[in-house]
């Protein structure tokens, strides 16, 4: 058998230039993807209220449409499983609306650039004809003839911001509220929204919620437009110093 040397050669370079070409291709591929990981799509928790009232998703459409990223949304019940989530470094930002545990969440170090970027209000809602009489009365008023008349109150009752709030405002008159007229759903707001509908009853809901639900709901605004019942909105961008992992860039 004869071999001839420099064609063999000849084809043992061209193989060699093709399996380094492969490989540096795969090399490409493999950072590119790498980078792609890192990169990742952006991680925003925020509130079930937020994400119930329609304005997020008309937000994040041409958010990123104008800065071509993805973002996941991660909506909860709750301030403190939102808080969580950041402290646990499971998402890259924060939208939340409750500002004592937010300074806390910025004091420990979890979060950073903390900037206030709208608000919205609470209402209370009711039955038109407004068995407790609650419209002619001011706020406290109103709600001392709620539990007097011991008329239907639902309550979200799943300790997120909106549940927090309804608590100071029981806590201001005093009273603590339990028995049959008042029901605790354990549920986000719209689902609370809708149960306080079926059953006729007084609720307090944040305004943009509201106005999502309202072509379906029978409930009307009966307490609004007062101190009490504003709803200041921040963003959070979660420390990277704490989690290195977290997509601060596009945060």
């Amino acid at each position: 058998m004869v071999i001839d040397i420099p064609m063999a050669v000849k084809k043992y370079k061209k193989n060699l230039t093709i399996n380094f070409k492969i490989r540096f291709l795969l090399l490409i591929i493999y950072c590119l993807l790498l980078a792609g990981c890192k990169e990742g799509r952006l991680r925003l928790a925020t509130t079930t209220s937020f994400d119930n009232s329609g304005l997020l998703k008309v937000i994040l459409a041409e958010f990123e449409k104008e800065k071509k990223i993805k973002t996941d949304v991660i909506a909860v019940g709750t301030g403190a499983a939102l808080l969580r989530l950041g402290r646990n470094g499971n998402c890259d930002i924060l939208i939340t609306h409750s500002m004592p545990d937010e300074e806390e969440f910025i004091k420990d170090g979890f979060g950073i650039d903390r900037r206030e970027i709208m608000w919205n209000d609470f209402v209370l809602l009711g039955p038109k004809n407004d068995p407790a009489k609650v419209k002619d009365k001011d706020l406290m008023l109103g709600l001392k003839n709620i539990v007097e008349n011991q008329a239907l109150f639902v309550s979200r009752g799943d300790e997120s911001e909106t549940h927090k709030k309804e608590k100071d405002l029981w806590e201001k008159i005093r009273i603590k509220p339990s028995g049959k007229w008042y029901l605790e759903t354990r549920q986000g707001m719209g689902q609370a929204l809708m149960i306080a509908n079926e059953n006729n009853a007084y609720c307090l809901c944040d305004r943009g919620t509201y106005q999502y639900f309202k072509d379906r709901i029978s409930l009307v605004i009966l307490k609004e437009d007062t101190n009490e019942l504003y709803n200041l909105y921040s963003v959070i961008v979660i420390n990277p110093k704490k989690h290195p992992h977290m997509n601060y860039k596009k945060a």
